[in-house]
């Protein structure tokens, strides 16, 4: 879900929330905003948006696309083994 709040008129939400600037992202997850610090661009929202909302595992079938798993995230956890 997506929602636009307008802080000249919801003052109190953007105050709740700690909105210092415009335009600000935050993405709730279990009611706990997470403030987004990438670039201020489509595909950098977006691309931030797919990290959180993802799958929740991905298959990495060669070593390469291993050593790119672990080059691309800050925390990961990998799994050898059989799928069970």
């Amino acid at each position: 879900m997506l929602a636009h709040v307008d802080c000249t008129v919801e003052k109190e939400v953007c105050k709740k929330f700690e909105v210092r600037g415009y335009p600000s992202v935050k993405f709730f997850s279990s009611g706990t905003p997470m403030e987004y610090g990438g670039p201020r661009t489509e595909e950098g929202i977006i691309g931030w948006c797919i990290k959180k909302t993802g799958p929740s595992t991905v298959d990495l079938k060669t070593k390469d696309a291993i050593d790119k798993f672990i080059a691309d995230n800050k925390v990961g956890v990998v799994f050898f083994g059989e799928k069970g």
